[in-house]
């Protein structure tokens, strides 16, 4: 009866897992239900057969580490129990990526699975991205809330191209371990790559770049090259047709924001965010604030970047002149105003500014003699550097964990690159197991990019980003025992 338990216990997980692309596109609840209740069923298993030695890599050991690090820093939180609430929760993320290479030495289908219903996935949202751009709607009637940002199923949330490019390298590794058809995962790379355009996210994006980049440098082929371009120029070329404002985004917008921001890729609504962590850090060098905490702790007046948002806004005199101002209301939108203006020879107004904001701050009596260069107003967007987190996993690790936890979580980029580059050098020189190399370097390349320090990211403690940013930990833990490929025809 046991023996029959534990067999129905390992054909649900599986069947759970395997439809985690599904789920993950749902929103962030079902996948934690998923995660969670195969971490406790295994947990239960394992004490229960005395199966602790499948604990025993130092993968496993260096992510409990992490996670007692966790614990013992939440006690030292400016808000305990918002951080207990994250460091205990990381427990069941460990637990789970040793449930997945359990489950995969019993069922070694569930990788083949796994890819075939991301296939699936990424085919329907390659169709309906398509025909929301081309119509303003996808096939179930929703418009997405700006026309250059494409979401699909995913609705209101903007998300669809971070989700293909932090799956996408998971998802090619998958593919060397059973299969050995290269057109199928160079149609998936393919189609992969528009729906990433379509959704309008550049960090996204770049993620695509890395992927590709590293596929086409170990599938080295012209033939693959010249029909990637094709493809991408005319896919490109017809939705920037039917949808101008996508290429815009990406393409304009960027250029534009890279020549206005001396940090490049990074707006100053970033910049800011950074700024507040870096003072966060500052404060708290050793420990940080708190997993957690950065939202709640970003307005106080400690790590205010008010001075600074009022610097970077001021507006000088162009030239000496009497200069007046007057608050108006705009009824249309029901909002007031400043206008700042000079009077010409006949008394005819001379608008200098835009329309202030209230909040802007004006330097000057209205009718006063201003001389040139001399401070005229502040003419700011935002009020501080605060948001839900920082925008950038470093400058949160920064924040909230110390240069402890930052040096913790930096080791395990680190060694991903290594491992990566190590990989390359043995592909060239092992033809028996190229295969397993490959499936490694892109299994090793989805933690690449979710770990990747130079670009603006989401919380990296919040539910989805973390469930997906160690789902390859458990692959990883399973091909790291396995000595080559010949199980192939077996899954």
């Amino acid at each position: 009866m046991y023996l029959n338990l534990s067999y129905y216990s390992i054909i649900i997980s599986s069947f759970l897992i395997q439809l985690l692309p599904i789920f993950f596109i749902s929103g962030p609840a079902i996948p934690d239900i998923v995660i969670t209740s195969v971490a406790i069923i295994f947990l239960c298993y394992s004490i229960y057969n005395k199966k602790i030695y499948l604990f025993k890599d130092y993968v496993i050991y260096y992510l409990f580490i992490i996670f007692l690090y966790l614990n013992f820093n939440s006690f030292f939180s400016d808000y305990i129990y918002v951080s207990f609430k994250y460091s205990i929760g990381f427990f069941r993320i460990i637990i789970f990526s040793v449930a997945l290479y359990f489950i995969l030495t019993k069922n070694k289908k569930l990788i083949r699975n796994f890819y075939y219903c991301f296939l699936g996935c990424v085919i329907f949202l390659f169709l309906d991205s398509s025909l929301q751009s081309i119509t303003g709607s996808n096939i179930f009637g929703y418009k997405p809330e700006q026309n250059s940002r494409m979401t699909s199923l995913f609705l209101d949330e903007q998300i669809m191209g971070s989700y293909i490019s932090r799956l996408l390298p998971l998802v090619i590794g998958l593919f060397y371990m059973f299969n050995k058809n290269k057109s199928l995962i160079f149609f998936l790379i393919l189609i992969s790559g528009v729906i990433v355009f379509l959704s309008g996210e550049r960090v996204s994006l770049i993620y695509f770049l890395i992927t590709f980049f590293c596929y086409i440098l170990i599938e080295f082929n012209t033939r693959n090259i010249v029909t990637a371009l094709f493809f991408f120029s005319l896919s490109i070329s017809y939705f920037t047709y039917k949808n101008p404002s996508q290429y815009n985004r990406i393409i304009k917008h960027t250029l534009e924001q890279s020549k206005e921001s001396k940090y490049g890729l990074y707006s100053y609504r970033h910049q800011l965010h950074y700024a507040t962590a870096y003072s966060m850090f500052k404060d708290r060098p050793l420990l940080g604030h708190g997993i957690g905490t950065f939202r709640y702790i970003c307005d106080n007046e400690k790590f205010s970047q008010k001075n600074k948002i009022i610097q970077d806004g001021n507006i000088y005199a162009k030239k000496s002149d009497r200069y007046f101002y007057e608050k108006l209301l705009d009824k249309r939108n029901n909002i007031y105003f400043y206008e700042i203006y000079t009077l010409d020879d006949l008394g005819k107004k001379i608008i200098v500014n835009g329309r202030l904001k209230p909040k802007n701050i004006i330097y000057f009596v209205s009718g006063e003699y201003v001389l040139k260069n001399q401070l005229l107003y502040s003419d700011f967007e935002f009020e501080n550097g605060c948001n839900t987190h920082p925008h950038n996993i470093y400058m949160q690790f920064l924040a909230e964990l110390g240069i402890i936890g930052f040096g913790l979580f930096l080791s395990i980029f680190l060694y991903t690159v290594c491992r990566i580059l190590i990989l390359f050098k043995l592909i060239f020189f092992n033809k028996k197991k190229k295969n397993l190399y490959k499936a490694k370097i892109f299994i090793l390349l989805s933690v690449f990019v979710s770990m990747f320090p130079l670009l603006p990211s989401g919380n990296y403690f919040g539910n989805s980003l973390l469930i997906i940013s160690y789902l390859p930990f458990g692959f990883y833990l399973y091909i790291k025992k396995i000595n080559d490929l010949k199980f192939n025809n077996n899954i």
